[in-house]
């Protein structure tokens, strides 16, 4: 059975109140290009029809992430964010301020940006085409058993992106493939050059 997208499985301690001075025309472009590639979205004949995809960037305080479930939205604003400014990832709780809830995968990006001070974006897309090629291009994954949004991802996410790999698919969640690294358009550019290679071969 397939996941149901957008369930917020942590504890979250969200104050409800919009951010300030925060900068969120950066990801709205790359969140742009990746929709227009059907990587993030909403989509009737996909997953329910629930939005899928999710993208944040490392803020002094934590880091901004998309709001749950936004990805029917052409575009986003600020009002579309949250800054998660505290994760536990043994805890299982995240602790967020803004006009929206975080990403039910904010436990997931909060584990990435743990494992090195040097990633400043990570961006979770879906994608059919590479999730499926995942080991035919040798792409690092987690365990299949292991769900979106849970501690045991945290840490499966953890041992995988302390290897460096940039890029590495969850075999748990149907079309998952989540970036990282400290250049939005090298991650974009990685991502759609899989994505590429998985169809040519």
């Amino acid at each position: 059975m397939t996941e149901q997208e957008g369930v917020v499985k942590f504890h979250l301690n969200h104050s409800a109140r919009p951010l300030q001075g925060v900068d969120v025309e950066e990801l709205v472009h790359w969140r742009s290009v990746l929709m227009r590639q059907g990587m993030i979205g909403a989509d009737p004949k996909r997953y329910d029809g629930y939005g899928f995809g999710n993208m944040s960037r490392r803020t002094d305080d934590g880091f901004l992430i998309t709001g749950t479930q936004t990805g029917e939205r052409d575009v986003l604003s600020l009002e579309d964010f949250a800054e998660v400014t505290h994760s536990d990832l043994s805890a299982n709780s995240v602790t967020s301020i803004g006009a929206t809830a975080p990403s039910s995968e904010s436990l997931t990006h909060a584990a990435v940006y743990l494992c090195s001070d040097l990633i400043t974006y990570v961006f979770h897309v879906h994608s059919p085409h590479i999730w499926l090629a995942r080991d035919r291009l040798s792409i690092q994954s987690t365990a299949s058993s292991i769900p979106y949004g849970t501690p045991e991802m945290a840490k499966a996410v953890t041992d995988i992106v302390r290897q460096d790999s940039g890029i590495f698919c969850m075999s748990g969640h149907e079309d998952g493939v989540v970036g990282y690294g400290d250049s939005a358009e090298q991650i974009v550019t990685s991502l759609l050059s899989l994505r590429d290679l998985s169809i040519a071969e």
